[in-house]
């Protein structure tokens, strides 16, 4: 991939503080999915096997909750993750991911980047500490809704 086609990502969190070679090298990893409206492209309850970026497109995080009314927790668009904790922790995922309308999404192997993580990449590791900077932002989030 061209400098140009992979410079946008350098939004995407989990490639913070990557150089645009380095997020080129982690997306020749990843395929592009198409997903039409409706679509649930992760399923809660099931074991984690991928996580996406979105390239374009809008998808609801949403929580079923044992039957209940079904709650969205987040709308995602273009350039957001999801499914990233499956890199760091094997359970099954907390909510489904469902298509808002038809998208397109880098889809990427969690088992492919633990074989990564394995030979010692450095890119895969810096974007694990762009996870973590993630994981902390959500967390903080999370404890500002909470106080107010």
């Amino acid at each position: 991939m061209d400098a140009p086609r992979f410079e946008r990502y350098s939004a995407v969190p989990l490639f913070e503080g990557l150089q645009h070679e380095e997020i080129g090298a982690l997306l020749g990893y990843s395929e592009t999915v198409e997903v039409e409206a409706g679509d649930v492209v992760i399923d809660e309850g099931s074991s984690p096997q991928y996580f996406y970026v979105i390239a374009n497109g809008v998808l609801d995080v949403v929580l079923t909750d044992k039957g209940e009314t079904p709650k969205v927790l987040a709308r995602l668009s273009d350039l957001s993750c999801f499914g990233e904790m499956g890199l760091v922790n094997d359970a099954p995922h907390s909510a489904s991911v469902i298509a808002v309308e038809n998208s397109r999404l880098r889809r990427f192997s969690i088992e492919k980047f633990h074989q990564l993580m394995a030979l010692e990449d450095r890119v895969v590791y810096r974007m694990i500490l762009g996870l973590a900077r993630l994981i902390s932002h959500r967390l903080q989030s999370s404890d500002d809704r909470r106080v107010r």
